[in-house]
C-alpha cells in the first residue's frame, strides 16, 4: 500500500493489535500508552513526531524509510513497530522489529539459553502481531507477495534449483509459488535444520534464499555447518529483516532485505543463477 494510502487510524489499529499481543500479563507502561494516541494528527504528522525513530534505508534499488515506534512486550522493551518501505517498490507495509536478533548468542556465555529463550518468545509475539494483522487487512508483506501478477513473469528455461529456507510457512509458500513462476524448482526448509539435511542429501542446489532469524538454528548457524561440513557448493542469500549494516558481508552472497517486492526477488535470483 503507498504511505498516502495508510491512515491514522490504520495506524491505530495496527498499533491496537501490537498492545493486545504483546502484553498479556502485565499493563503497557504508562510511557508505552503515551506513544500511541494521535489526537487529529495525519499519518505523516504522526511518523516525523519524536516518538518515531526514522531510518533511511540503501540498497541497489534506492533509498528507502523505515518509522520505528518502541512498544515493547512484557518480557522485552525493545521490540518496535515499524511502517517499512518494500525494497524494489513505494509499498509501505506493518512490521513488528524484534530488535533482539542485533545480538548472536554464544551458547558459552553465562545467561545464553535464557536469552535464546527470550528470542523465540520475541519471535512468537512477532508472528501473532503480523497474523493479526493479516485478519485486520492491515498492510503487510504477505499482502504484498499475494497481490503479484504473475501474469507479467519472464520465465526461465535452465530449471535451476532454489532452496528457500524461511521458518514462516506463509511466507516461504508466497516466494515459492513466485519462483516456481518464473520456471526454477524449488524447495522449502521450515528450519535451519532442515537446510543443513537437505544440503546434505540433495546435489543440485544453485542457491539458497536463506532466513536468519529462526527459531532453531539461526542463518549464521547454518552457514557455518555447511562450511564445516563442506556442503557449501551454492550461493548463500540472506533474506532477512535484520539491518544489513548488522550482518558480516563474508558470511553469505548476497543479501535481500523484508520486506521486499516480488519483482525485486525475481531480479535478484536471476542475477545470481540466470
Amino acid at each position: 500500500m503507498k504511505l498516502a494510502s495508510i491512515t491514522t487510524e490504520m495506524l491505530q489499529r495496527a498499533i491496537g493489535v501490537y498492545i493486545e499481543h504483546a502484553y498479556k500479563t502485565t499493563e503497557p507502561p504508562y510511557h508505552v500508552l503515551a506513544k500511541t494516541h494521535f489526537d487529529n494528527e495525519t499519518l505523516d504528522e504522526a511518523l516525523e513526531s519524536e516518538n518515531f525513530e526514522k531510518v533511511q534505508t540503501t540498497g541497489d534499488e534506492g533509498p528507502g524509510m523505515r518509522y520505528l515506534l518502541r512498544l515493547g512486550n512484557d518480557r522485552y522493551p525493545h521490540m518496535k513497530l515499524g511502517v517499512t518501505s518494500c525494497v524494489g517498490s513505494d509499498e509501505y507495509v506493518f512490521v513488528v522489529d524484534t530488535h533482539d536478533r542485533h545480538f548472536p548468542v554464544d551458547p558459552r556465555m553465562p545467561g545464553s539459553s535464557e536469552f535464546r529463550e527470550l528470542q523465540l518468545y520475541n519471535d512468537h509475539v512477532k508472528h501473532e502481531i503480523e497474523d493479526h494483522w493479516e485478519r485486520e487487512h492491515l498492510p503487510t508483506m504477505t499482502q504484498v507477495l499475494e497481490d503479484y501478477d504473475r501474469s507479467q513473469c519472464i520465465i526461465s528455461h535452465e530449471h535451476k534449483t532454489v532452496l528457500i529456507v524461511e521458518d514462516e510457512a506463509h511466507i516461504a509458500e508466497l516466494e515459492r509459488n513466485i519462483l516456481d513462476c518464473a520456471g526454477y524448482h524449488t524447495v522449502v526448509c521450515l528450519s535451519g535444520e532442515e537446510a543443513i539435511e537437505e544440503a546434505e542429501r540433495n546435489p543440485k542446489i544453485d542457491l539458497c534464499l536463506l532466513d536468519i532469524m529462526m527459531p532453531d538454528a539461526d542463518g549464521f548457524d547454518v552457514v557455518r555447518i555447511l562450511e564445516e561440513r563442506s556442503l557449501k557448493q551454492f550461493p548463500i542469500v540472506f533474506v532477512t529483516a535484520m539491518p544489513e549494516t548488522r550482518v558480516d558481508p563474508k558470511l553469505a552472497d548476497g543479501f535481500i532485505a523484508k520486506p521486499f517486492e516480488p519483482h525485486y526477488l525475481l531480479e535478484k535470483v536471476r542475477s545470481y543463477i540466470g
